[in-house]
């Protein structure tokens, strides 16, 4: 689908941006953690956008890399468990991944604080918690897009503005009984009081997923170097 072949660009074009935060010698390989859902929640998106994230790395790679770094991509399976992420976020830590992307709401959100003690670069495009767009209070983290709590404050705005306002009005929000699906409603719960209107949430469960074509055979260093 064309808007995860966008996000997987996006998301891969941050890591330009993230290294600026970190400063790297002459001609090293950088890696990168990329340490994602492959096979429980987001199998549907999952390896449409870490292969474009890949495949950006490679082309940076043979195009000289950047001031003479090259890239590698440490790819392994969370499957959206925070505990799992945790793991896998230290292994790669210690094999030297200086940037992360964790596609996963619960994930991030386990790791946030650990991340900004190691001053490692976090990098949350369609994830993680709206808060951390704050960078005086997340200065290791990189939410790269709208975070959900943006995008719910922008279709209040739409609403308020071709409704004449919303007082009195009702709103409701049908969401994920996750994280994930959470992110919103504090958003949604301040406008309401803001803005005079009657909102409610009603929450679903988990869609189960059995698609897991896309997910690695086993948990792997990719290397991206030629």
């Amino acid at each position: 689908m064309k808007w995860m072949r966008t996000t997987a660009l996006t998301a891969a074009l941050a890591f330009g941006t993230a290294f600026g935060t970190v400063q790297m010698s002459a001609a090293e390989e950088i890696k990168i953690g990329l340490l994602q859902d492959f096979t429980a929640v987001y199998t549907f998106l999952t390896g449409e956008y870490n292969q474009g994230q890949r495949d950006y790395l490679t082309l940076v790679n043979e195009e000289g890399g950047i001031d003479g770094n090259t890239f590698t991509a440490i790819v392994r399976d969370t499957g959206n468990q925070p505990q799992r992420g945790i793991e896998a976020y230290n292994r790669a830590k210690e094999e030297g991944a200086i940037l992360f992307d964790f596609l996963s709401t619960p994930v991030s959100a386990a790791i946030l604080d650990q991340a900004d003690a190691d001053k490692r670069v976090v990098i949350t495009p369609v994830h993680g918690r709206g808060d951390a767009s704050d960078g005086t209070v997340f200065p290791y983290i990189f939410p790269v897009m709208s975070t959900y709590w943006a995008q719910a404050a922008s279709l209040i705005d739409y609403m308020k503005t071709s409704e004449g306002g919303l007082e009195g009005k009702k709103i409701a929000i049908v969401h994920i009984d996750s994280p994930f699906g959470k992110e919103p409603l504090p958003i949604l719960e301040a406008l309401s009081a803001q803005e005079k209107f009657e909102y409610q949430a009603f929450p679903m469960p988990r869609p189960a997923t059995s698609n897991r074509r896309h997910g690695p055979k086993c948990a792997a260093t990719v290397p991206i170097t030629s």
